[in-house]
């Protein structure tokens, strides 16, 4: 289950990440030595390019609150864990995370003290009461399946273009969106992403990481 960071033990595990982040953690380093800290990597999986385009929002807010941060395209195989934390940002399809983010999601998982955060882009987030982990049911499935409990998690509308999509794709996101309230006209292109909300993420993620200026 979710917790929220005000939870005592989900408090003791953000400060052990930052310890892991910042390079304090006992034994890390020699007497002396400079602590360097590691990247941030984001790992992508995106279906129409909206999900690369949210990261690449992300990772250049990040920059700019002093987190390195490297972008890893994810394939059919999960890529070795990095050194630092990880965020993975990742495309909902028919209900689902793409393939290759529910493997790196249970990669992840494998190796709980590694600090992680997960971003889910689906159209239902569309709605501001469909963001968070309690009340969207993709980012909330995800984190069950995958039994990953990231230091944050959240989902971010994505971009609705109906002409750019094959025809059976888009009869399903037709009946979808008729289903949720949506348009369902068959030729809307509609951008439902919050960029604001995409920044303040960004930001709580730099804070929970220990670099963001207070």
């Amino acid at each position: 289950m979710y917790r929220s960071q005000g939870d005592a033990a989900h408090r003791t595990f953000c400060a052990g990440a930052r310890a892991i982040i910042l390079g304090t953690a006992p034994g890390r380093l020699e007497s002396g030595a400079m602590s360097v800290q590691p990247a941030l990597t984001l790992w992508v999986a995106t279906f129409d390019g909206r999900s690369a385009e949210i990261a690449q929002r992300m990772a250049t807010r990040l920059q700019a609150l002093g987190i390195r941060t490297q972008t890893e395209e994810l394939g059919s195989v999960p890529p070795p864990l990095p050194d630092g934390p990880v965020l993975v940002v990742a495309a909902v399809r028919y209900g689902r995370l793409l393939p290759a983010a529910r493997a790196a999601l249970q990669r992840l998982a494998m190796t709980p003290q590694h600090p992680a955060a997960l971003a889910v882009v689906c159209l239902s987030a569309r709605r501001p009461d469909r963001r968070s982990a309690r009340d969207n049911p993709y980012l909330r499935r995800a984190m069950a399946q995958s039994g990953l409990r990231p230091l944050l998690a959240e989902a971010f509308g994505g971009r609705l273009d109906y002409m750019r999509c094959r025809w059976f794709d888009r009869q399903m996101i037709r009946l979808i969106m008729k289903l949720t309230g949506g348009p369902s006209d068959g030729v809307s292109v509609l951008d439902y992403t919050d960029w604001g909300q995409v920044e303040r993420f960004s930001d709580r993620l730099a804070d929970v990481l220990g670099s963001a200026p207070h």
